[in-house]
């Protein structure tokens, strides 16, 4: 089935998000923040609308990391996730520790496509732990609050933590690794001088599986808006000394709306005028 064909469809298998994200990112991987995500939310406290970038780490499938328990049924859990690398003492974390739902924006310019991303969250970190109950969050109802989503959230947040994070701790370079142990983000800044010795004189420790200030967050998409754009009518001929243009014909935008229900595991897509 290819990519239109798929579009029409009411009823989509699980994986198709997953199979356009990841081609999006590979058409742009040349740029060097190609996988730079924006991410908004509400902070309570304030009242007011909170946003930060983050960088995708990877885009994965949970069975990947751990097999899924026996006594829950596969279908009540969307297995393919936007996982994040954190420190948990950003103002961001904190938040993401009261805020079960956020969006998540990203424009690839090369291929010229949008996912606005709505997203409940996973946080597997030492510092955090979390038994969600749809009937007890003060977050106001609507429809991503109920039993299912109840069941796969408190099931993934179950698996363990320490190997996702020691796994995921191996990987960084150790000027990344240092970021995690030095000052705390956000604080004022004094002098370069010591954080450039310790970053010249550290050495990752066989005995530390991982730093206390690092998390992991994954990111379920729930709806998905997609837009992709037109290629301009008239491109350069660069095959031609002289760069004729090219005149090609005329394209419209077009706008598809993606929805995961629950119960089903299947993403309802439905095109939208733009």
């Amino acid at each position: 089935m290819d990519k239109n064909e798929k579009e029409n469809n009411d009823n989509i298998d699980i994986t198709y998000w997953f199979e356009l994200f990841t081609h999006s990112i590979d058409k742009n991987c040349q740029l060097k923040h190609s996988k730079n995500i924006n991410i908004s939310m509400i902070d309570h406290k304030m009242n007011l609308p909170f946003g930060d970038i983050l960088e995708i780490n990877e885009i994965t499938n949970i069975n990947s990391i751990n097999s899924i328990k026996n006594n829950l049924n596969k279908n009540t859990i969307p297995n393919n996730y936007i996982a994040c690398l954190i420190d948990n003492r950003t103002e961001l974390f904190n938040l993401l520790t009261y805020n079960y739902i956020s969006q998540l924006s990203i424009y690839f310019p090369l291929s010229q496509e949008k996912y606005l991303l709505t997203t409940s969250r996973i946080i597997i970190s030492n510092n955090y732990k979390e038994d969600y109950n749809y009937t007890k969050t003060t977050d106001k109802p609507n429809k991503y609050f109920n039993k299912e989503f109840n069941t796969y959230f408190n099931h993934l947040n179950s698996i363990y933590n320490e190997d996702i994070l020691n796994t995921k701790w191996k990987q960084l370079t150790n000027e990344d690794k240092l970021k995690y142990e030095v000052v705390e983000p956000g604080t004022i800044k004094f002098d370069d001088k010591k954080n450039n010795d310790d970053l010249s004189k550290y050495e990752a420790q066989e005995e530390m599986l991982y730093s206390k200030n690092f998390s992991v967050v994954y990111f379920i998409p729930l709806d998905i808006d997609y837009v992709i754009y037109p290629p301009p009518q008239v491109v350069a001929n660069s095959r031609k000394p002289q760069f004729e243009s090219l005149y090609k014909p005329a394209k419209k935008v077009k706008r598809f709306y993606h929805h995961l229900d629950l119960e089903s595991c299947k993403w309802i897509v439905k095109e939208l005028n733009p």
